[in-house]
């Protein structure tokens, strides 16, 4: 799915219009995994998603219920009715093969409503991520790793995605820049800073993002 995205997105920038903002996070979690068991859980992945969604080419369109944790992609869960604060929702099971006793509270997941909350903010907030033009910075298809940047001028931010279920240390891959420091949005605080060379290295978490932003001492427009 994310391959395809980046694929789209090369012709989106070349002026087609045909890419679909909302395949990135139809989302169908896999049936065949144990979550119940497995230290990353499909919130983790939808958060990945949606740091794809707020910083790659192209309008984010999120489906509604996504910010507050619905599920369900065939009937009859594609027809539940929206989740409130103020309304009571009788539990659902998981339709896992699996999971199948397993049983869910249907209420608002507020973890996950402030975290769409806090990347929307991010896009808002770094006009580099709306007009920015993209550009490939890094690949690694064995460990499932990808990072691009949007850039203006000499305004740039970085995404870095671990898509896979492991965790790497030592990431590292050539930049444009030398001897500039970057700071991760996602987590408010990270400073990571490229070698003479032009290199960055990272640890990576399974299943994380980040969106590592140039820092500027006269940071007027991001």
């Amino acid at each position: 799915m994310l391959g395809r995205n980046l694929e789209e997105g090369k012709q989106l920038e070349k002026g087609y219009n045909g890419i679909r903002p909302d395949l990135a996070s139809n989302y169908h979690p896999n049936t065949t995994i144990d979550w119940r068991n497995s230290p990353i859980k499909p919130k983790d992945i939808l958060k990945l998603i949606s740091i794809f969604q707020m910083t790659y080419i192209g309008a984010p369109m999120l489906f509604y219920g996504d910010e507050v944790g619905m599920w369900g992609a065939t009937d009859p869960y594609c027809r539940k009715p929206m989740l409130w604060n103020e309304f009571l929702y009788d539990d659902e099971k998981n339709p896992s093969h699996i999971n199948q006793n397993e049983v869910y509270q249907q209420k608002v997941d507020r973890d996950l409503f402030e975290w769409y909350k806090k990347l929307i903010k991010i896009r808002l907030e770094n006009k580099t991520l709306v007009y920015g033009k993209f550009r490939e910075v890094f690949a690694d298809n064995e460990r499932d790793i990808i990072a691009y940047e949007r850039v203006i001028e000499d305004h740039s931010i970085i995404i870095v995605i671990n898509n896979s279920f492991n965790s790497w240390e030592n990431v590292e891959f050539e930049t444009n820049y030398q001897d500039e420091r970057f700071i991760d949005l996602v987590t408010e605080g990270r400073i990571f800073r490229t070698s003479p060379a032009g290199k960055i290295k990272l640890d990576l978490k399974a299943k994380e993002g980040m969106i590592l932003r140039k820092v500027r001492i006269d940071a007027d427009y991001e």
